[in-house]
């Protein structure tokens, strides 16, 4: 298997995208032809430490990732590698071939999957559909930002974001009165959900900064009363493709949704907490809705705790 079959997968099975390439591989080949060849009985502890620590070790910084490489090794660095017919994967797909000669290698090779399965980079099987899924979006994203979004034309163009970005500024709410909130709900010790309840305005409220400013500043670049900058650009294409700008990802909640989609469930968290501050707390949580789901449980907990 050479690393850019495992490229494929992209950075699945790790906290942090790494760069490996062929240098790293030959390197440890290297290394362990010398350790087998010099040595009456295979030092399988110094391979692992020499693969593992000296030549991928510089690479793999996350102490979690680290513990995944060396568990990797050692499925194969062990004395039963050295049995015939030892397994590389759980279904014996790839298994080291019996001792012979070069035409007998060839051929157990021959025999393997013409696409690797994930198992063979000690991945699950969903990982292939984590996989096509990645290589599907991208295809889909390329395609659409060649064929220059949804209009034909330039002024096309700038009519469609114009009205999206006039329907949005239209449906925006006021940002929330902290406040407010908080000569409402004040801070008690038998009432955490009144601190959740402010949290939680406090981070849409910044998320409203951003989006709010953004379509603001896009209007007058659209309509030639400013300069379209970098960042307005990328929202200006964004909105073109149906897509929310990374510029509000940066403080949003987690979304996968396309842009139309994004604006109806922010508005619908909006109304939550609204309605939480209009007719005070509801007997029913609609837990995705919160921007920090865990400030929610605890909080939870504490009130049940008090009671």
């Amino acid at each position: 298997m050479q690393p850019q079959e495992r490229r494929s997968f992209g950075a699945i099975g790790w906290n942090i995208p790494y760069g490996f390439d062929d240098g790293d591989l030959r390197i440890s080949v290297r290394q362990l032809h010398m350790y087998v060849n010099d040595n009456k009985k295979t030092p399988f502890d110094a391979l692992k430490y020499a693969t593992g620590e000296c030549n991928y070790g510089g690479r793999v910084t996350d102490d979690k990732d680290r513990r995944l490489l060396n568990t990797l090794l050692a499925k194969v660095y062990q004395p039963d590698a050295l049995t015939d017919g030892f397994k590389l994967s759980d279904s014996g797909t790839y298994a080291i071939p019996t001792e012979g000669d070069h035409e007998s290698y060839l051929n157990v090779i021959s025999k393997f999957p013409i696409l690797p399965d994930p198992e063979a980079f000690g991945l699950h099987e969903n990982a292939d559909i984590t996989k096509d899924l990645g290589h599907t979006s991208l295809l889909t994203e390329t395609l659409i930002r060649a064929s220059g979004g949804a209009s034909g034309g330039g002024g096309g163009k700038e009519q469609l974001v114009a009205k999206i970005t006039n329907d949005v500024l239209e449906r925006l709410p006021p940002n929330f009165d902290i406040e407010a909130v908080q000569r409402k709900f004040p801070v008690l010790y038998e009432q955490s959900m009144n601190t959740v309840l402010a949290q939680e305005m406090l981070r849409y409220n910044r998320l409203l900064d951003i989006v709010r400013g953004s379509l603001l500043e896009l209007q007058k670049a659209i309509a030639g009363l400013s300069v379209m900058s970098g960042d307005l650009e990328k929202v200006f294409d964004a909105f073109a493709i149906g897509q929310v700008p990374d510029l509000w990802m940066s403080k949003s909640f987690p979304s996968l949704k396309p842009l139309a989609s994004y604006v109806e469930d922010l508005l619908a968290r909006l109304t939550l907490f609204t309605d939480w501050y209009r007719n005070g707390q509801p007997p029913i949580f609609w837990i995705s809705g919160f921007f920090f789901t865990p400030s929610f449980t605890t909080a939870s907990l504490q009130v049940r705790i008090s009671q």
